[in-house]
């Protein structure tokens, strides 16, 4: 049995927003979107058996996001919807 993960992460960002596709290039990004809050956004990586890089991608993108002014607190803002970091997990046989 063979594990795939993938991460979903929501933040806030208030101000000028930044070149999107300069901060996510490199990284095999399955999804960026806005959430539900003002100024709230999601970003998730695709599944990958490759769990180290998964979670190594996970963390450099949350430095880069948060040298910008990203803001990762469960709930930084007291009348907006919360944020979080999500893991998806499935276990795969050798057939997938």
């Amino acid at each position: 049995m063979i594990p795939v993960i993938a991460t979903e992460i929501e933040f806030y960002l208030c101000g000028t927003e930044p070149d999107w596709h300069s901060v996510f290039a490199g990284f095999d990004l399955y999804r960026f979107e806005r959430e539900r809050g003002e100024g709230q956004w999601e970003f998730s990586l695709n599944p990958s058996r490759q769990i180290e890089t998964i979670v190594a991608d996970t963390a450099i993108l949350r430095d880069k996001l948060q040298a910008l002014g990203a803001d990762f607190s469960a709930k930084p803002l007291p009348h907006q919807p919360g944020s979080g970091l999500h893991i998806h997990v499935h276990i795969e046989d050798e057939e997938g």
